[in-house]
């Protein structure tokens, strides 16, 4: 019963999300597709990856990540940086620009917590929020960090 629960209601907050992402991109002067966006959102989620991480975690070749790459640094979603360490490696880092159309487009799980909590008893909270470090922790585990 939760899992259908939830379902439902991330499926439907999803659609908000999407419906809104969708209207952002559409009138943006410059067209971000899907794929793009999904792009970018990796790069960030993977906290500065460099383009073989990003290519081996996507499953494309490494040419067809540069060009994407290349791309989107023309347009001002990524910034390459180069490792001060060995300056072979260049590290990806999404832009302010990116940063700034992510964070305006309101992602669809910060909505749906926002609008639950708001349901909530102080006690439930607890609950929920117990609930989700526990949960938090096993992912960390399972993605090996602390």
């Amino acid at each position: 019963m939760i899992q259908k629960q939830f379902k439902h209601l991330y499926e439907y907050y999803k659609l908000q999300f999407y419906q809104k992402l969708f209207q952002e991109i559409n009138l943006n002067e410059e067209i971000l597709s899907a794929y793009d966006f999904y792009c970018l959102e990796t790069i960030y989620l993977l906290k500065n990856p460099t383009i073989t991480e990003f290519s081996n975690f996507i499953n494309i070749s490494y040419p067809n990540a540069t060009y994407k790459i290349k791309k989107l640094i023309q347009r001002g979603y990524i910034l390459k940086k180069v490792s001060s360490k060995d300056k072979r490696v260049s590290y990806l880092q999404v832009s302010q620009k990116f940063i700034d159309f992510y964070n305006k487009n309101d992602y669809c799980g910060i909505f749906v917590i926002q609008k639950l909590i708001t349901y909530l008893t102080l006690e439930q909270k607890k609950q929920l929020e117990a609930i989700l470090t526990s949960v938090v922790e096993v992912s960390n585990q399972e993605r090996g960090e602390k």
